[in-house]
């Protein structure tokens, strides 16, 4: 048993005088439930150093193997809060093994640093319809005996109607096709469509690389250009950019592709599709629009003579 557990210094205390008392320490021992060693361990501390010897003592090492020079501390804080390293990055850096390296952190706090600042979000909404558009591509799971088809979506961003077009393959020609059936089937439009930087869409570099982007644009943005609409692009990384035809795609597998998964074919899928789309536009209501399907939107900025 250790000599820091159960009893208190007056109970040790006591043991030591009832010993004087010519008590033997094999029945003091069992009378307080400890060891003959125990009680000899207090005793010879008492004798050494009198009642201070029966308090309770610090379980911290007098030697520690591997501590770390007041250098080595401020440079693992420095690390730490720069480059926001964890232990086991920080272990060679300050040639210390990464726990006595996590013991130094949890000492001072740092062990769990705050997350980062991220930007505002920016929230934005076109003025009338068809000034912009977010068009996208949705990658949708294969059929049995199938393969993998992809589904371009184009979302107005005033009155969140949504187009979408199935297509065997990711193409700039599908692409386009959206934006001009969109434009059909909406009735208005449109001035600008923002795309992320896939290659369908705009010339992005990658890695190994080597030749120019093509003069005046890629395909998708110059037939753009001879329709009258402006081809931007999001941001590297920024997905939330487009964010309103993300969410749509998110809306679209919750509530069709998740709750009718096995299509016997891709004609059932184009048919759930277009049937998915008329109730989105004309029949769904948006909390974002106070309420109002996407057509009710447009029809109420056409009825009131906003031109």
């Amino acid at each position: 048993m250790h000599p820091n557990t159960k009893l208190s210094s007056y109970t040790r205390g006591r043991m030591i005088w009832e010993h004087g008392q010519g008590i033997p320490a094999g029945t003091i021992a069992r009378t307080y439930g400890i060891s003959r060693t125990n009680f000899y361990r207090w005793r010879r501390r008492f004798l050494a150093q009198g009642d201070p010897g029966l308090d309770n003592r610090t379980s911290r090492p007098r030697h520690i193997l591997y501590g770390l020079t007041q250098q080595q501390v401020d440079m693992t804080v420095r690390l730490r809060q720069e480059k926001r390293w964890g232990p086991a990055r920080l272990s060679p850096a300050v040639k210390a093994p990464s726990a006595t390296v996590y013991r130094c952190l949890r000492r001072l706090g740092i062990h769990r640093l705050p997350k980062p600042c991220r930007m505002p979000v920016v929230r934005y909404e076109a003025s009338v319809p068809g000034e912009l558009g977010h068009l996208d591509v949705l990658h949708l799971f294969a059929l049995k005996g199938g393969k993998p088809v992809f589904q371009f979506t184009l979302v107005d961003d005033y009155t969140r109607m949504a187009y979408a077009l199935i297509a065997p393959r990711r193409t700039t020609q599908a692409a386009l096709d959206t934006v001009r059936l969109a434009q059909i089937s909406f009735g208005f439009p449109f001035q600008r469509i923002l795309t992320d930087n896939d290659v369908t869409f705009a010339w992005t570099p990658r890695p190994g690389w080597r030749w120019s982007p093509p003069e005046g644009g890629t395909r998708f943005t110059r037939t753009l250009q001879t329709w009258g609409i402006r081809h931007s692009v999001t941001r590297v990384r920024r997905p939330q950019t487009n964010g309103k035809v993300e969410r749509f795609h998110r809306t679209i597998r919750e509530e069709l592709y998740r709750a009718h998964a096995l299509f016997t074919s891709e004609e059932e899928r184009e048919k759930a599709l277009s049937s998915y789309l008329s109730f989105y536009n004309s029949g769904r209501s948006h909390t974002a629009l106070g309420g109002l399907t996407p057509v009710q939107r447009r029809d109420l900025y056409f009825k009131q003579g906003a031109v």
